[in-house]
């Protein structure tokens, strides 16, 4: 199922992918397995930062274009002029418990996915000043990881999963680069070239 908002924007429906992860993380809860009930709420995050992100930061729709899919998600819209900041409220309280969790485990992916989801997070709110610094701290871990000194990325000898999650990074990061000020994608071309 999927929400029509106008001929160009078509929204999917995520209850079932949500309800997933969610339970996941409940039997995750159950064993006392803080790192993957972290992973679980940082895919969580991500999909509904990817539609929101998408929908407003990039095709820049206004945030009330987004309440026909928030109802569908069961994210209370009865008051129209706060649903849209309530919703990323309740997103931020799974994004920074997955940043908390990320960085004590010290697992890259996870981080990177963490910084990734607050930087999205932090732009929709308005506040491009820390929307640029976790997207800064994901760059400097990416390529502090991934990238060798000729700037190239470091995927010819890597499993085929291991450079999808590269590859995730790496496009979620250009994205993000995207909507950023001009001056600010000039300084961090490197990104792209590499």
């Amino acid at each position: 199922q999927r929400v029509v908002i106008d001929h160009e924007l078509i929204l999917p429906d995520p209850k079932l992918t949500i309800n997933s992860f969610y339970e996941a993380y409940n039997y995750f809860w159950k064993v006392e397995d803080n790192l993957r009930m972290a992973k679980s709420l940082c895919r969580i995050t991500e999909i509904y930062l990817h539609v929101a992100f998408v929908s407003v930061a990039v095709l820049r729709y206004p945030p009330e274009a987004l309440f026909k899919w928030l109802e569908m998600a069961e994210f209370d819209v009865r008051q129209k002029e706060t649903a849209y900041s309530k919703f990323l409220t309740q997103i931020e309280d799974l994004a920074v418990e997955c940043l908390d969790v990320s960085i004590g485990s010290l697992k890259v992916f996870l981080l990177l996915q963490s910084y990734l989801n607050m930087s999205e997070l932090r732009f929709l709110q308005g506040r491009y000043d820390a929307s640029v610094s976790y997207w800064l701290e994901c760059r400097n871990t990416f390529f502090n990881f991934f990238m060798n000194g000729s700037q190239t990325v470091l995927i010819n000898k890597t499993t085929p999963g291991f450079t999808a999650k590269i590859m995730n990074v790496f496009r979620r990061m250009t994205r993000l680069l995207s909507v950023f000020k001009a001056n600010f994608i000039d300084k961090h071309l490197d990104l792209i070239d590499a």
